[in-house]
């Protein structure tokens, strides 16, 4: 009973769909982790897998909906348990709202950084005590170097992966 995707033709939710038949697909994928803009992970970010099981797909227009139960299946190649698929499920989760939680912080020191470089400049143009606009740029600084410690900032190309390792 649980949504794990939600697909819209609406214009902002970037499903194109014409007058007739159309495909969309689910690549058994969950949503992924919110990810900052700059960030690079190596090898990219995969967002979990469906464990197999019976899902089901909901189809709505307007006041009209229909849904159906479908099931899916392991690749019967693979020699994976039930309970393996969904020890590697709950671990990618957790994984992904670890990530989601970074990227929050990491959104939350670059505000702070930012209202902090405004009193910098507003004290700077008032003539204000300079202890405010020094004590702003350290703490801002000290900001900084937190980030660094959770994120790569100082690539300037995706494939410097070299001389600045993704983090």
């Amino acid at each position: 009973g649980d949504v794990v995707r939600t697909y819209s033709s609406k214009e902002d939710e970037g499903v194109s769909v014409e007058k007739g038949m159309n495909l969309i697909l689910w690549d058994l994928g969950y949503p992924g982790a919110d990810i900052v803009d700059d960030a690079f992970l190596f090898r990219g970010h995969r967002s979990p897998i469906a464990v197999p099981g019976i899902y089901q797909v909901r189809m709505t227009l307007g006041n009209w909906s229909q849904t159906q139960t479908f099931e899916v299946k392991k690749d019967p190649r693979l020699t994976t348990t039930q309970d393996d698929f969904q020890e590697q499920f709950d671990l990618a989760i957790e994984i992904r709202d670890i990530i989601s939680d970074l990227t929050a912080a990491i959104r939350s020191i670059r505000d702070v950084r930012n209202q902090l470089e405004n009193l910098v400049i507003y004290t700077k143009k008032a003539g204000v005590d300079e202890n405010i606009a020094t004590n702003a740029l350290n703490i801002s600084e000290r900001l900084t170097s937190i980030e660094e410690q959770f994120i790569q900032t100082k690539h300037e190309d995706r494939l410097d992966t070299c001389n600045f390792p993704p983090m």
